[in-house]
């Protein structure tokens, strides 16, 4: 029979980067359990950090939601570029408009 591991920290009062021990503490499973989560490939880890596992909190939530992954980061990114070239030609068009009203008078 398996040993009922609870949780003994919630996302709240988590640091702001994680390790494998704080998932394990927030979702109440085994250090061996949330050190296969982190080392999912699509796992969110803080990269650079060499053989220190990290993640940031808010994104291993999302993660683990199914709300986060590489491909959702790229169209977000894709998005928020297309709404900012999107302002840039609305600033555009009224300074054209601007110059022609300068240019008939």
């Amino acid at each position: 029979m398996q040993k009922q591991i609870k949780p003994t920290l919630n996302w709240e009062d988590a640091p702001d980067t994680i390790d494998y021990n704080d998932l394990a503490k927030i979702l109440g499973v085994c250090s061996d359990t949330a050190k296969d989560i982190f080392d999912a490939r699509q796992f969110p880890k803080i990269k650079g950090l060499g053989v220190k596992r990290k993640a940031d909190k808010d994104i291993a939530k999302l993660y683990l939601q199914g709300l986060y992954s590489p491909e959702t980061v790229r169209d977000t990114r894709q998005n928020l570029i297309l709404i900012e070239l999107q302002k840039i030609n609305e600033k555009l068009e009224k300074l054209t408009e601007q110059e022609k009203k300068c240019e008939d008078t």
